[in-house]
């Protein structure tokens, strides 16, 4: 498979859709069949299986066995989801009646195309990666993908146990580490991409059966090295896996137990611990007991409470009566199954309660398993981080009894977890398996080494040792290839193995040495970059201050022109404000000169007018007929005969001596006319 098929299967199982895991094969098929609909020139045209697993193949780089093809295709046939189809021959063959929205099918493929994208970044960052930190690039994430897929495929068909993903990644899982805390979007996709290597590798299977039902519950007997880990008694990234693991398993509602035999052979350890006064180099309790300053007298206490500190765990113990384990012990310990094991490991340990646990635990397995034959229907595994163990026993089962804590995650999904339990704790468990795996290696390398160690350097020289072991830690390839030279001379029969082996050590302290040369100088020349570039910034610095003065003046002149222009714009504000409430005023005055009611003044004026002239016209008409009747008439006659004349004088001088003289709108019209009108315009405001 290369990137563009890990991009495309990312693409299609990042949905919902493909959670459980009898639902696997389903999203790739329907992908197929929609785009087979909308490519199609014969609409009543019918598919075989071949031809739809070839098609598979060419866009996934997956063949799927035709018998999955047949399952999935009558499946399909029944469901009502957006495709439709004609199954005939009872699955051998089809007719594609309706599919899908494209839209589906083109996001998929538009999304496939940003991941493997993403893709081409990984690699181009790790690189950048290894070369800042000085380490060796031995594996690239096409590799590591890839590795991934064959060990679940493996693990699935039961054919070998050998965990692929292992110490060799892990320079790996470093960059995956420093992604995740600088980089997290791209962190993502590596897991996303992750989650479609799982997915290929189920895919991938020999043989299916999609209907099978799995079992609910498994449990999990965890072997010494991993109780150990999870008590705190093993290096630091042990530890780490081991507490990971145990909540991985509990919190899928699975369990994680241990026998009674698991325990006396911890309590064989942690004895040995105590009776030797500490525990012996390059072993993995040695870490723990520096680390966490123990002593004779805490193991014993650790010892003497060992049931409920497993337990405080979540561990789960399976009980049996020392009687009953002292039986096992004399029944297996000549057992021709212990001896094989002894013979294989070349060394027996703690007067053999190594090798007759081991076997003891395949056996007891076996027994609960009964006659299973099923991956999905296994209910229990001994789980072991011994590689060699597992290795040991699988060739000798149909399916394995003892499993790597690497693929726990994997099984937890094939017995009905769902797959965000994979997505959120695969990738993390791969990193953690590295960094353990790393850790037992370079172990078991330096035990090796210190063989011939003191005899190879002439100086015995710490700086020397400690370059070895930063160079093997680091997974230098050259310091690697020099160590498994030396492995492999010791399990093979060979001429002057001790003088070969000096030699190979020799070498391994120049590459680690040179190594270590080569670092530091580049440390120096890295730091001689710096102070240049110190020096540079200091440079700028000067020029950017005097700039930064010339600028403070520049910037005091433009505040001072920037507040008279804040003034500027308040005033011609302020200005444009007046001009329109001026205008307002004027309107207002206009409409108010409009408003004033000046009747009254018209009125008086009018009336002061008639009854002025009333008074003249009265006295006028009263002279008149004076003197045409004063010699004829007696004076009685006179007022009877003018009586509406008097009359109407009477009124006018009355009515128009009412005011006073200051008072006549007559005499004085324009002043009266100016403080009428005054008068109502105070009314108004």
């Amino acid at each position: 498979m290369n990137k563009t098929n890990y991009a495309l299967i990312t693409a299609l199982y990042d949905t919902k859709g493909a959670d459980l895991y009898n639902d696997v094969y389903f999203p790739i098929i329907k992908y197929e069949i929609v785009n087979q609909y909308y490519t199609q020139t014969d609409i009543e045209k019918y598919y075989d299986l071949e031809e739809l697993q070839s098609l598979i193949d060419a866009d996934f780089g997956i063949t799927i066995p035709c018998v999955i093809l047949k399952q999935s295709i009558k499946a399909i046939g029944l469901q009502d989801n957006g495709i439709s189809l004609s199954v005939y021959e009872n699955g051998k063959q089809f007719k594609i009646k309706k599919a899908w929205d494209i839209s589906i099918t083109l996001s998929i493929d538009n999304k496939s195309q940003e991941i493997s994208s993403k893709f081409d970044k990984l690699d181009i960052l790790y690189k950048q990666y290894l070369d800042a930190e000085g380490l060796s690039y031995e594996k690239s994430f096409i590799d590591f993908y890839s590795d991934h897929t064959e060990e679940i495929l493996t693990h699935i068909d039961g054919v070998d146990e050998k965990t692929l993903i292992n110490e060799g990644y892990v320079n790996l899982t470093r960059f995956l580490f420093w992604l995740k805390e600088s980089n997290i979007e791209l962190y993502n996709i590596a897991n996303d991409i992750f989650w479609g290597s799982i997915i290929a590798g189920f895919l991938k299977r020999n043989k299916a059966d999609i209907n099978i039902k799995s079992s609910d519950c498994v449990e999990y007997f965890l072997d010494s090295s991993l109780v150990l880990a999870a008590l705190d008694l093993d290096n630091i990234d042990n530890v780490k896996y081991a507490q990971e693991l145990l909540e991985i398993i509990i919190n899928s509602g699975n369990t994680p137990k241990i026998h009674a035999l698991t325990i006396r052979e911890i309590n064989y350890i942690l004895s040995s611990v105590e009776k030797e006064q500490g525990p012996r180099p390059n072993t993995a309790i040695e870490d723990a007991y520096h680390r966490r300053n123990l002593s004779p007298s805490k193991i014993l206490q650790i010892r003497n409470n060992l049931n409920k500190l497993i337990s405080d765990k979540g561990i789960v113990l399976f009980p049996v009566s020392e009687n009953e384990l002292d039986k096992i012990e004399v029944e297996y310990k000549n057992k021709r199954s212990v001896k094989e094991l002894e013979k294989f490991r070349k060394k027996n340990y703690n007067n053999g309660i190594r090798d007759i646990h081991d076997v003891y635990l395949r056996d007891f397995i076996s027994k609960k398993r009964k006659d299973i034959v099923s991956i999905e229907k296994i209910n229990a595994y001994f789980v072991s981080l011994n590689s060699d163990l597992i290795s040991y026993f699988s060739k000798q089962d149909t399916l394995p009894l003892l499993l790597h804590p690497a693929k726990i995650v994997i099984d937890l999904w094939i017995h009905n977890s769902h797959s965000s339990l994979i997505k959120k704790s695969g990738l993390t468990e791969v990193m953690s398996r590295c960094f353990a795996l790393n850790n037992t290696d370079i172990r078991r390398k330096l035990r090796l080494v210190s063989k011939y160690y003191k005899e190879s350097d002439e100086t015995y020289s710490q700086d020397n040792y400690q370059a070895v072991y930063t160079a093997l830690i680091k997974r230098s390839t050259k310091a690697i290839h020099e160590v498994n030279y030396v492995i492999k001379n010791e399990q093979e029969d060979i001429d002057n193995k001790e003088e070969v082996n000096k030699n190979h050590i020799q070498a391994l302290i120049k590459i680690a040495v040179d190594e270590e040369l080569s670092k530091q100088q580049k440390n120096i020349e890295l730091s001689e970059k710096l102070t240049k570039l110190e020096e540079a910034v200091k440079e700028a610095s000067k020029t950017v201050n005097v700039s930064n003065m010339k600028s403070a003046e520049d910037e005091k002149t433009i505040q001072g022109l920037q507040v008279e222009l804040e003034k500027q714009k308040r005033i011609n504000k302020i200005s444009e404000e007046i001009d329109f409430i001026s205008q307002k005023i004027s309107q207002m005055e206009i409409e108010k000169d409009k408003s004033i009611c000046l009747i009254k003044f018209y009125l008086i004026l009018l009336l002061e007018c008639i009854f002025f002239m009333g008074f003249i016209l009265c006295i006028i008409l009263l002279v008149i007929s004076y003197c045409n009747t004063k010699s004829t008439i007696s004076f009685g006659t006179y007022v009877s005969e003018n009586l509406w004349i008097i009359i109407s004088f009477c009124v006018s001088a009355i009515g128009f001596s009412v005011r006073t003289v200051q008072q006549l709108y007559t005499l004085s019209p324009k002043i009266k006319y100016e403080d009428v009108k005054s008068r109502t315009n105070q009314l108004l405001d």
